[in-house]
């Protein structure tokens, strides 16, 4: 994976020419650096930031130095075949074809809520019930999920980095869960949203939870409950969770698949998220709020 790209790199990539490049970085419109000799630098997440917000053509991604990245899967997104075509390169463990299709729906999609709502929980749903027809389901999730996982990672590279002074985000999943997608995707939808998120990871220990929480002092705490095992001690965990978040003037949201249909007991102040488009909306608001409340915003001050 590249870091940056000259304006003639970029203009190659999305088919215009370098002086109408060039152009929009003299009107703002990309932002670039200049290197000791005086020439143009683009950063690879401001260029995908470009092509995303404007919804260009890419019509030579292996400029971009994303590997896996493709015509081929571009066009499986375009026609509507892409869905599909995941479930299969996950199924079959060929991870070179899921990370492009991945990367693809990066570039084409706005946001990476839509990503990881649309087809990354679809295929993800529709592996997990290969445990009910066959020995092989938990071979087929497990290795779909490392692929998932290696991913967003990559993904993660290719976003607009936070600004020193942006707020905090923590979360994880409870001590009772192994699932590490569901966390990682909350952390990378709200690093989109212009956090600075701390991903604690699967099974983390309510003590390291408060732990961070009163070290990070963050503006939002997330929590991704996927497995049903610990749904009964869901809740005092959370009423723990909420009670040391609003010391530090945090908001708690949680979601995940343990959560669906349930109802927060009275007195545990928390948003409560389906999906991860709702999870960033609730960041979006929890930060307009922050914004316009000073003593908030000295309250979370580093």
């Amino acid at each position: 994976m590249r870091s940056d790209l000259s304006p003639k790199d970029l203009a190659e990539v999305i088919g215009v020419s370098e002086s109408s490049l060039k152009r929009w970085v003299d009107e703002g419109k990309i932002q670039a650096a200049r290197t000791a000799g005086g020439h143009r630098r683009i950063a690879l997440h401001e260029a995908i930031r470009f092509i995303r917000q404007n919804n260009s053509s890419v019509v030579r991604p292996e400029m971009l130095g994303l590997e896996e990245l493709s015509n081929s899967s571009l066009s499986d997104v375009v026609s509507g075949g892409a869905d599909a075509a995941l479930l299969d390169a996950l199924c079959a463990g060929d991870a070179n074809r899921a990370r492009g299709l991945i990367l693809a729906f990066l570039i084409k999609t706005r946001s990476i809520a839509e990503v990881c709502d649309g087809p990354l929980t679809h295929a993800m749903h529709r592996i997990g019930e290969l445990w009910l027809h066959s020995d092989r389901g938990i071979l087929v999730e497990h290795r779909a999920t490392e692929i998932c996982l290696e991913a967003l990672h990559q993904i993660r590279q290719t976003l607009t980095p936070p600004a020193p002074n942006a707020p905090v985000a923590i979360g994880c999943a409870p001590e009772s869960d192994e699932h590490s997608l569901g966390t990682l995707m909350a952390a990378t939808v709200l690093l989109e949203s212009g956090y600075r998120d701390i991903n604690l990871g699967a099974r983390t220990p309510l003590s390291a939870i408060e732990g961070a929480i009163r070290e990070h002092r963050p503006l939002l705490v997330w929590l991704s409950a996927c497995s049903t095992e610990g749904r009964n001690s869901l809740w005092p965990q959370l009423e723990r969770i909420t009670k040391c978040a609003g010391e530090v003037g945090a908001k708690v949201v949680v979601g995940g698949y343990a959560t669906i249909g349930q109802q927060p007991p009275p007195g545990i102040a928390l948003n409560m998220v389906v999906t991860l488009a709702e999870l960033a909306a609730v960041g979006r608001t929890v930060r307009a709020q922050a914004a316009r409340e000073p003593h908030t915003n000295r309250l979370h001050r580093r």
